[in-house]
């Protein structure tokens, strides 16, 4: 039996070598998706990242949409001790990446073209060591303030902007909309990034966590396990197992991941507000 299985096994990694080569060729390899799930420390790929990108044209641009991928655009970082990190080309049209050692500095995240010129900036230092996973936070329809993907061109923010009042009604509903309405969230494209990059650790199937293992195979099933038992309170959405809670309380054994004042928690609360859905 040993026999079989081991050419088996071997014939199944050159067809899997061979389909991430085919998919280099092409310019494709996972644009849009979170680079450290697989190449971060302790990841299962190699070679081992510090951080990884995307960058798009447009800010609400599908993993998939290969028209949207920004071909010759690379990441630079302006640490706060006044040092630069660049990133390099990564596998696929429109990745970058970077194997430096980056934590314990804020940084200005700069996208740049092919020449090395600046095309799109962060906020001067905007950004920290717990926002490295590019992908996780700017995804199609943004996630922990992000305003969507990474683009090749500047974009507006609330600060480039005089400040005006933008409340309207929408016309086929009695709601008012505004610059302070909370915008739905979405579990698979807002909750679940959130997890990955702050539960994944310890949460999945063989990690060890004494608790509930919740981040399993799919974005369903770890719904399913999040929502079960006492992890949620809909009454309370702010007092829920996962999060900090306002008196500065947790009842996560491992101390505080998701504490009061980040926008991961913010998220997570809103969610939770919204009725938990699996949207």
């Amino acid at each position: 039996m040993k026999k079989i299985i081991i050419p088996i096994m071997l014939i199944s990694a050159l067809f899997m070598g061979c389909e991430d080569e085919n998919e280099a060729k092409n310019g494709l390899h996972k644009q849009g998706q979170d680079c450290l799930v697989c190449h971060g420390i302790g990841g299962s790929e190699d070679p081992t990242l510090s951080s990884g990108a995307t960058v798009f044209t447009k800010l609400n641009a599908l993993n998939s949409d290969s028209s949207s991928y920004a071909k010759g655009y690379t990441i630079r970082l302006l640490l706060s001790d006044g040092k630069t990190a660049n990133y390099s080309s990564g596998l696929g049209d429109a990745n970058s990446k970077t194997s430096a050692a980056l934590g314990g500095y804020d940084f200005t995240a700069q996208v740049v073209n092919s020449s090395g010129k600046v095309v799109n900036s962060s906020a001067t230092n905007s950004h920290n060591s717990n926002r490295l996973a590019c992908n996780s936070c700017h995804t199609s329809r943004g996630v922990s303030n992000a305003p969507g993907r990474i683009i090749n061109t500047k974009i507006q923010t609330n600060s480039d902007t005089p400040k005006q009042d933008n409340t309207s009604k929408d016309k086929n509903t009695s709601n008012t909309t505004n610059n302070n309405t909370t915008s739905t969230r979405s579990f698979k494209d807002d909750v679940m990034p959130v997890l990955e990059s702050s539960c994944k650790g310890c949460h999945n199937p063989s990690g060890q966590a004494q608790g509930t293992k919740f981040l399993v195979t799919t974005v369903q099933e770890t719904h399913t396990k999040v929502t079960a038992g006492n992890m949620l309170n809909l009454n309370a959405p702010a007092n829920s197992w996962l999060l900090e809670k306002a008196d500065g309380t947790q009842s996560h054994v491992g101390g505080v991941v998701l504490g009061k004042s980040s926008s991961n928690h913010k998220t997570i609360v809103e969610w939770i507000t919204q009725g938990a859905k699996n949207n």
